[in-house]
């Protein structure tokens, strides 16, 4: 319920950080950024590993 247009790009940051640091009980209670790192790493090892 909030105007985005009112938002600074700094604001709208913090604010993805908040939620992307945040522990999610799906997750096991790891950070969704963790997770999304995670899954970077195997798979840029996945595809170069020869």
């Amino acid at each position: 319920g909030c105007n985005l247009r009112i938002l600074t790009n700094e604001m709208l940051t913090k604010i993805q950080q908040r939620i992307n640091l945040r522990p999610r009980k799906v997750l096991g209670f790891k950070q969704p950024d963790v997770i999304f790192k995670e899954q970077l790493q195997y798979t840029q090892s996945e595809c170069c590993s020869y």
